[in-house]
């Protein structure tokens, strides 16, 4: 609830009600650093919304191991981002790599209509899978992180054939493809075994 609510302040054009300002606070950030260097066992895995704009300055890198830029939001007649905010120039892509973070770009399509619109429109599936691999490819990431919230039931299959088809794709150059799921599949939309396949 709580993206979805800045997300909408943000898109229309207000100003970040839950930023804090530290300047004009006075107040110097400082991020934390370990004093010895720390070897992850398991996978430390965080978005990074886009109007985080700076914030990439004041993350401790060695405690994270994956970041998923967040987003490409899609129109779902089409395929193609509605935005894709400054993928193509944020510094984060570049500090996370340096640092030895996996960097994935985050894929959203909200709600049930616009998912159902996608789904089920092969040419706007296949045009999102091509711009995908494109905007991976010329960043140098690692892959996509899928965030379609709102996928019904009925839309199980076609879920399933996108994420296959964008597999399909992505295998060629090793790209990878992290999925959000729901804590609980009360909508049945989800074929985890084909989906892990």
């Amino acid at each position: 609830h709580y993206i979805h609510q800045v997300h909408k302040i943000l898109e229309e054009k207000e100003k970040d009600p839950f930023a804090s300002y530290n300047d004009s606070l006075r107040l110097k950030a400082r991020r934390y650093i370990t004093k010895h260097l720390l070897k992850l066992n398991h996978e430390v895995f965080g978005w990074y919304p886009y109007w985080e704009d700076s914030y990439y300055k004041e993350l401790n890198y060695s405690l994270i191991s994956t970041i998923a830029y967040f987003s490409y939001e899609v129109d779902p007649k089409t395929g193609n981002a509605k935005d894709i905010h400054d993928w193509k120039t944020t510094p984060v892509v570049d500090s996370a790599k340096a640092n030895n973070c996996k960097v994935l770009l985050t894929v959203t399509n909200f709600e049930e209509k616009n998912n159902k619109t996608l789904l089920r429109n092969s040419k706007a599936v296949d045009n999102l899978i091509e711009n995908l691999f494109s905007l991976i490819q010329e960043q140098e990431a690692h892959g996509v992180c899928i965030d379609f919230e709102g996928v019904r039931g009925s839309d199980k299959d076609y879920f399933t054939e996108f994420i296959t088809k964008l597999h399909e794709q992505f295998k060629k150059k090793k790209y990878e493809i992290y999925v959000a799921v729901p804590a609980v599949d009360w909508y049945k939309s989800l074929d985890f075994e084909k989906l892990n396949g």
